[in-house]
């Protein structure tokens, strides 16, 4: 993966061509605010500083060429990868030279050649996952209950319309059998692994970190490690080893060097926003199959 650096507002952060270039990596962190997680309905530009962040994030789409991207909303953290035409709520600029698709909760969209996704997180990584047999691709927000079914850890039981427990095993399942072993999966960005604590004896969440504990020991030892009664979850790991219980293969896997709670640029300034630092603002990624 090559990858390029740029503090510009405008020009990405951060850029990665993965597989060769078929697919472009932007990603837009600090200073500016790249959430449209409430940017749902074209009345919501009637707000000042919602109609400036539309605004930001089209001129940087439109900036490569991408005049319409898919964002589904990730908030439910539900496991769930659709196909873009479900997106079917339009938001475009004035002009209409570029639109966000909008209108459904999803982790994660199936895209095909010159089809675009636009994610706005802090902290929480983003998978990539292209077959070079179909040349299709997904690409999902990957956040820990993404990946680990939270509802089923703490009662024991499947409830509501979780298509699987991991985004990992529904982004496997856009791919034909034979493909899955060839996937070119990406992870992108995240909170670094030593910064992602989870106490076991907190008095709000020790019983379901204690849960998440003892599930991963069985499903994912490598990606957690525990000292001072504190457990660490590496995300990056975690998917990884999700993706080769199902068959993937490590020599097509990749992942970026953006710890997001604690980089700094060389005037020792941080560089992206991070829900754990407490920041309400997000960074943005685009990521588009290229032709």
């Amino acid at each position: 993966m090559n990858t390029t650096s740029d503090i510009s507002p405008i020009k990405p952060t951060r850029y990665f061509d993965f597989v060769d270039g078929k697919i472009s990596i932007s990603m837009f962190g600090k200073p500016n605010n790249w959430d449209n997680r409430t940017i749902s309905d074209a009345d919501d530009l009637n707000i000042v500083n919602l109609k400036e962040r539309f605004e930001r994030i089209a001129a940087v789409c439109k900036a490569v060429g991408v005049h319409k991207v898919f964002c589904p909303n990730p908030t439910q953290f539900n496991a769930t990868v659709i196909q873009g035409k479900k997106l079917t709520k339009l938001i475009r600029t004035r002009d209409k030279s570029f639109t966000m698709c909008r209108g459904q909760n999803a982790d994660g969209v199936i895209l095909k050649e010159d089809d675009a996704y636009w994610i706005s997180s802090a902290d929480c990584p983003t998978i990539v996952a292209y077959s070079p047999l179909s040349e299709t691709a997904v690409a999902a927000h990957a956040g820990r209950d993404s990946l680990v079914n939270r509802m089923f850890l703490q009662s024991g039981r499947r409830i509501g319309d979780r298509p699987a427990d991991s985004v990992v095993e529904s982004i496997v399942k856009c791919f034909s059998q034979k493909e899955i072993g060839n996937l070119h999966i990406a992870v992108i960005a995240g909170i670094e692994a030593d910064l992602f604590q989870h106490p076991l004896e907190d008095a709000k969440y020790g019983v379901y970190n204690r849960q998440l504990k003892k599930y991963l020991q069985k499903t994912a030892p490598i990606a957690i490690s525990e000292s001072n009664n504190i457990l660490r979850i590496n995300i990056p790991a975690l998917i990884k080893q999700q993706f080769l219980t199902l068959g993937a293969s490590a020599d097509f896997f990749e992942v970026t060097s953006c710890g997001t709670m604690a980089e700094k640029d060389k005037n020792k300034l941080l560089v992206w926003w991070s829900h754990r630092r407490g920041d309400n603002e997000r960074n943005g990624t685009l990521i588009r199959l290229n032709k």
